[in-house]
């Protein structure tokens, strides 16, 4: 491995370390700019995620065929709540079994993320009361561990992808603002449904900078194999390359809050990326059907 590629590495997680700094403090002049221009802050959000995915994957450099599993998707969120802007950091891992359609080879994979977003508010204000459209950017650091016992000297594989996007939010308010009452025939059974904030949103991140760290083409050195050699280096042959594949990912949720400011969420979170490359080129989609729990923090 060069020392390119560790300098490469290293940026990209002080990069996202820098930008996190932004959640636990600022310093004064930054602060009352920032203030002045998206509205102080109000609160904090904690957001915790879990549910169950379903996932896709093919690596040109070891297969051509398609791996589809199921698996678990938990996801932990921090949001710094401006008037007019969120900031967010992000922490989310996908853990799932794979196996294939013709020689039915199983792979385990784990897929590990972090990324940090700042999303601005550019509606103008006739709109404000029923819909919000933000725009800004995220960055995300991924990476992805494959196991294949039928790949042999192949039977590791990991991969990181860099990722810098431009985000686009729809938020369309749904509150119900007064109670409503539903009953069955005869008047077996009678609902009360009080009032409450409630919201449709939409997340779009189209990725503008794409890159990816992995290995240029198939080991055949059986020394190679992290399985089979402790000793090996299994990052030899890795390349960094940059402006290399896309990826997009959306988020679509329905939120129901309570009257002290924390709520629950139901979201349909996707995930598709491939690297670049001619016959290494590696390509994944994660589809994610998620519940979360949202804790406010209000501003001291």
């Amino acid at each position: 491995m060069t020392i390119f590629k560790y300098k490469v590495s290293l940026f990209s997680i002080l990069f996202l370390s820098f930008l996190s700094i932004h959640t636990f403090g600022q310093n004064i002049e930054t602060e009352e700019a920032l203030n002045s221009l998206f509205g102080e802050v109000y609160g904090k959000n904690i957001e915790i995620s879990l549910g169950p995915t379903v996932s896709f994957y093919r690596d040109f450099a070891t297969s051509p065929l398609f791996y589809t599993g199921g698996g678990v998707y938990f996801d932990s969120n921090y949001v710094l709540l401006r008037e007019n802007s969120e900031f967010s950091s992000n922490f989310s891992f996908v853990t799932a079994s794979y196996s294939d359609k013709y020689l039915e080879n199983t792979s385990f994979g784990f897929f590990l993320n972090l990324d940090t977003s700042y999303i601005v508010r550019v509606n103008s204000n006739s709109l404000s009361d029923k819909i919000k459209f933000f725009a800004g950017g995220r960055f995300a650091v991924s990476t992805i561990f494959r196991i294949n016992p039928a790949f042999g000297n192949n039977a590791f594989g990991n991969d990181i992808i860099n990722n810098l996007f431009g985000t686009g939010k729809i938020t369309l308010n749904i509150d119900r603002k007064e109670g409503k009452s539903f009953s069955l025939p005869f008047n077996l059974l009678e609902f009360y449904f009080p009032p409450r904030k409630r919201d449709l949103s939409f997340t779009l991140n189209i990725g503008i900078v794409n890159s990816s760290y992995r290995s240029d083409y198939i080991f055949t050195d059986p020394n190679n194999s992290i399985l089979n050699n402790q000793n090996s280096n299994p990052w030899e042959r890795y390349e960094y390359k940059v402006f290399s594949g896309f990826r997009m990912m959306s988020d679509l949720s329905y939120t129901l809050y309570y009257s002290n400011k924390n709520a629950m969420r139901f979201s349909y979170r996707w995930d598709a990326y491939k690297t670049g490359g001619e016959f290494d080129k590696l390509e994944v989609a994660n589809h994610a059907f998620v519940y979360s729990l949202i804790y406010y923090i209000p501003n001291q």
